[in-house]
Order: C-alpha cells, then structure tokens, then sequence
C-alpha cells in the first residue's frame, strides 16, 4: 500500500477542524502557524492549503494567508 501524502494527510486534517468548528467563519490561518500545529514545514501546509482553496474550505490572501471559507447553512 502507498503511503499517504504529507500534504494530504494535513488537508484531510485541516478540512476536518474546519468542519468541526475548531476555526471560526473568516477567522485567518498562516502557512508558519499550522506548520508548528501540524509539526511539519511550511512546504506540505502550502501544498495542502493550495488543495483546501481548490475545494472551497479556504481563501487565498497572498502575503496575508488564508481566510476560512464563509459558509451558509444552504451551502
């Protein structure tokens, strides 16, 4: 069996915090802060913020981070 991605392994992490609750609407992650959460550099947190902003959870702020996607209870 195919180890996991690093990358995918935290996205997957990430997104289930989000859905959780364990961030709050618009609330802003930094790539330097969830690498120190996760324990791992700053190149897998990119990568699977980058896949977190493809799938919706995030928004890109370059040079400022990410922004917790907003959602609805329609949504």
């Amino acid at each position: 069996m195919m180890e996991e991605k690093l990358s995918t392994k935290i996205s997957n992490e990430i997104r289930m915090d989000i859905i959780h609750g364990k961030y709050q609407p618009r609330e802003l992650l930094s790539e330097s802060d969830m690498a120190k959460k996760y324990h791992v550099s700053k190149a897998p947190v990119k990568e699977a913020m980058h896949t977190l902003c493809d799938q919706g959870y995030l928004i890109s702020y370059p040079r400022r981070g990410y922004m917790i996607n907003f959602y609805t209870n329609e949504e």
